[in-house]
């Protein structure tokens, strides 16, 4: 498994921040990635918390904007099909994409906010598909991402 923490930047999420363990010997982040690597922001996790983020104006100005290319045969290029997805993740807080931006990569999100609650960033844990296979598992991965959004809230 692997965390991520993103910024965004136009229609990419910047990698501002990684880490990752060495316990199973399987690929963890998609092909490539390091520090400053830009990813599209409709096809991964942390780019639709970063949309969430954002005011309704700024939301519809954002997808009139920026095309959605397809990467995979999974990946959502609907702007009507994100807007309902980043609709979803303001209710639940979190976010889930499945082989968008590269088959076999499996990632789940949550907002970085600051005291004042301001979304900041995005923070991710990119983990093999039997990680998400059932909702106790996705839960734990979620409580993970929390603990770790508490820790880091009073240094952003």
């Amino acid at each position: 498994m692997s965390c991520t923490v993103v910024v965004l930047d136009g229609a990419e999420v910047v990698i501002v921040a990684r880490s990752a363990t060495n316990e199973q010997p399987e690929r963890r982040l998609a092909h490539g990635l390091h520090l400053g690597s830009r990813l599209p922001v409709h096809a991964t996790s942390t780019g639709r918390i970063l949309l969430a983020a954002m005011d309704d104006t700024a939301l519809e100005q954002w997808l009139r904007n920026h095309p959605l290319p397809r990467l995979t045969a999974h990946t959502v290029t609907s702007p009507q099909q994100l807007l309902s997805i980043v609709y979803a993740v303001r209710q639940q807080d979190f976010a889930m994409a499945r082989n968008e931006h590269e088959l076999g990569v499996q990632a789940i999100s949550i907002p970085l906010r600051d005291r004042t609650g301001h979304t900041l960033a995005a923070l991710n844990i990119v983990a093999a598909p039997k990680h998400f296979d059932n909702k106790t598992r996705v839960n734990e991965l979620l409580g993970l991402l929390q603990e770790a959004a508490r820790d880091l809230r009073p240094m952003l």
